[in-house]
């Protein structure tokens, strides 16, 4: 028997913990991003990969609270929620995801639609799963959803004169952001899945929002970052 070849483009998605649960789970907006999803079923398959938001930093703070610095158990918390919520969005897309949620990413499941992914090792972010499953399944574009509308030159919180930056390469994000990873950090995108993606010369999205989502989808113009070679 011949085997199906998929000819789908694939689209992987970093799925920000802040976009499942800022801090209890958002049904309307994961609502909108699985309509979106489903919407573009069509010409695309995707590869979502879930971060852990409010649950994850609060369990990282009980630890901290409690005097535990050591980051791989911190991480080894995180990851459990992670898993979780990875679970629920999986359940919410119902027939449309892969029956189960994947972690590994040094291996390949055959699905058609939408396989959700959660975390496995310990030393980074979501966004390092994510790059991981772009290479491993030639991912088409690579979109990070979060909850900042641009990558800026400084923090606009501490700087009311930060200005946001469209288009940035690697180095430049270096720059700004460094290439060490801390459990809970607030960098726009993980800098070890940085050192990653532009290793293997990929480009990313940083997206705010559900209609820049939807016009990243459809080749449109859109608000936000790209950060390539």
């Amino acid at each position: 028997m011949m085997q199906k070849i998929n000819m789908k483009k694939t689209i992987v998605i970093s799925l920000g913990g802040s976009i499942i649960v800022p801090k209890e789970y958002d049904l309307e907006l994961l609502k909108e991003f699985i309509s979106i999803l489903r919407s573009n079923l069509d010409k695309y398959r995707f590869i979502v990969c879930c971060g852990g938001g409010y649950i994850c930093r609060k369990a990282a703070q009980v630890l901290l609270d409690f005097g535990i610095t050591d980051h791989d158990e911190r991480d080894r918390v995180g990851i459990k929620a992670i898993c979780l919520n990875a679970e629920v969005v999986r359940a919410l897309f119902e027939k449309d995801a892969y029956k189960d949620v994947e972690h590994d990413y040094d291996k390949q499941v055959e699905f058609d639609k939408v396989l959700i992914c959660s975390a496995w090792e310990t030393g980074h972010t979501s966004d390092f799963d994510a790059v991981k499953f772009s290479i491993q399944y030639g991912g088409y574009k690579l979109i990070n959803l979060t909850n900042v509308d641009y990558i800026y030159d400084s923090d606009p919180k501490d700087n009311p004169s930060a200005k946001p930056l469209p288009k940035l390469t690697w180095q430049d994000y270096k720059d700004i952001f460094g290439d060490e990873y801390v459990p809970s950090m607030h960098a726009p995108f993980d800098p070890v899945a940085s050192k990653l993606a532009r290793d293997n010369d990929l480009s990313v999205y940083i997206l705010k929002g559900m209609k820049n989502l939807a016009k990243v989808l459809n080749d449109e113009e859109f608000e936000g970052s790209l950060l390539s070679n």
